[in-house]
């Protein structure tokens, strides 16, 4: 079995989603579970990941606490941080991103490329 946590949709690679569901702005943590580690199961959650099938068994919530019995080691960013039982919640305004603005980019694209020195 396996559980994911998440509060996007992101696997960290581009086209490569954990569900089509899941949002950074709508305040909730998204939760998938693996019920089973068949290759059946993981070629479900592989064709779900590049949009060739249907979400997986999916829950939301601002809080979600994760036991297991053994106590199951927990994974963040493929580093172990801790042993289950775990809580995580939603930190409403937590991280105050900047984003440039997607008109000036190319903009500032350029003056970068036009700054560089020129090789000879």
């Amino acid at each position: 079995m396996a559980a994911f946590i998440a509060n996007s949709s992101s696997l960290g690679v581009p086209g490569l989603t954990l569900t089509k569901k899941a949002s950074v702005s709508d305040g909730l943590l998204d939760v998938i579970v693996l019920s089973d580690m068949t290759i059946g199961s993981l070629l479900q959650a592989a064709a779900n990941a590049v949009g060739l099938a249907q979400d997986l068994p999916h829950w939301q919530a601002k809080s979600i606490k994760l036991e297991a019995d053994p106590p199951q080691s927990i994974e963040c960013d493929g580093e172990i941080i801790h042993d289950t039982p775990v809580t995580a919640t939603v930190v409403p305004n937590a991280v105050r991103v900047i984003v440039p603005n997607p008109e000036t980019i190319d903009d500032a694209a350029e003056q970068v490329k036009a700054a560089e020195p020129k090789g000879d």
